[in-house]
């Protein structure tokens, strides 16, 4: 039987994407691909900052501005980053930590990512 999961929601600029889980690590697995990441932002060089913003129970929205990496080592250790896994899904992590921990993720069921606009 198929797993009842919601399709990522893909706009010009915006990306909105289920999480399916959190790993050993702490880190968030997306449900959103490259494929969804190029329909929203085109081409992604690595660096690129994207704002990102989630909802957790008891708890007002949170964000933070976060680059997209090739690899962990893209970003400093204790830094977060997203980036491709080994699975070609979307991750959200932190280089050496945990993203669930740093950045106050438990509970959340989706991740909104939007351009940065510039001021």
């Amino acid at each position: 039987m198929p797993l009842d999961v919601p399709a990522p929601v893909v706009a010009e600029g915006e990306l909105t994407a289920p999480v399916l889980y959190t790993d050993r690590f702490g880190s968030l697995v997306l449900g959103a691909e490259p494929d969804d990441l190029a329909a929203a932002f085109g081409p992604l060089a690595p660096g690129t900052p994207l704002d990102v913003a989630w909802t957790v129970p008891d708890a007002p929205g949170r964000g933070e501005r976060i680059p997209f990496a090739e690899t962990f080592g893209g970003v400093a250790p204790g830094r977060p980053l997203l980036w491709i896994d080994s699975s070609g899904r979307l991750g959200l992590a932190v280089n050496q930590g945990s993203a669930v921990a740093v950045l106050g993720l438990a509970g959340a069921t989706s991740i909104t990512l939007r351009a940065v606009r510039p001021a």
